[in-house]
């Protein structure tokens, strides 16, 4: 195996499991100990991964930066994918909804059945592709000035298109969640669209994994008590569980 394989398949370990050990690693990658710690040094100088207790860990990333499309898209994968399947029983036949820009939103696409018979309306020109082969949906991808490297619509455009439509379920994703904060986003170009989503929406269901939760991005779009359910995985610790249901929110483990 070359040395770019081998740091790219430590970086998806790393990104399935929460920490693996180096005698682990060394079986996986069919390396020596020697190798496997060259390669761990290389990543822990480009703030790739940490030592942690029992090996080593994916490094926490700055929630002010926002990640590449193609890293959010890679990360928590088997989790947004259970998420995403709890979130499209909850769609009745027959209705309209909403899917936001939102990596965990994406996979609910690989779950729709084609005899729920759709509307489905998105500003994410990656949801659009997948809906767009989709029989038994009709899929709306609403216009707009494109957010460089996130195809995701946003703008005046994108607003004006809204207006008028009425939801029966829109889903969204957000960059950070607190009980105090709310449901956050790294840059406010979606801000007001949400909003306008889920003032046109009966119901509105948010989709975040675990990291997500009691961490703070730059700006608040709604309260996490505006949701009227949060669906996240099973990963997330017993005690952020209980403080939210503590604090009368609407949440799920899946």
């Amino acid at each position: 195996m070359l040395p770019i394989e081998r740091l790219q398949k430590i970086q998806v370990i790393l990104e399935e499991r929460e920490v693996v050990s180096i005698p682990e690693l060394e079986k996986l990658l069919d390396a020596s100990k020697a190798t496997v710690y060259r390669d761990i040094k290389t990543l822990q100088k480009e703030g790739k991964l940490q030592f942690v207790r029992g090996g080593i860990s994916k490094a926490p990333y700055d929630r002010r930066v926002e990640l590449p499309y193609h890293v959010k898209r890679s990360s928590n994968v088997e989790e947004k994918k259970r998420i995403a399947r709890e979130a499209a029983e909850n769609i009745h036949p027959n209705s309209t909804i909403w899917m936001d820009s939102s990596t965990t939103v994406y996979e609910m696409a690989k779950y729709l059945r084609p005899d729920m018979n759709l509307k489905v309306l998105t500003n994410d020109l990656m949801i659009g592709a997948e809906l767009a082969v989709l029989p038994g949906v009709e899929a709306h991808v609403i216009g707009g000035m494109i957010r460089k490297g996130y195809f995701t619509l946003v703008g005046l455009f994108a607003l004006s298109n809204l207006k008028g439509v009425q939801i029966d379920t829109a889903f969204f994703g957000s960059d950070a969640l607190s009980i105090k904060g709310g449901c956050m986003l790294l840059n406010s170009d979606e801000i007001a669209l949400k909003q306008q989503v889920m003032a046109a929406s009966a119901e509105c269901l948010l989709l975040a994994d675990h990291t997500k939760f009691n961490t703070t991005a730059f700006m608040s779009f709604c309260r996490a008590e505006d949701i009227d359910q949060i669906i996240t995985g099973k990963e997330l610790a017993d005690s952020l569980y209980d403080e939210y249901l503590a604090a009368d929110i609407n949440l799920l483990r899946v």
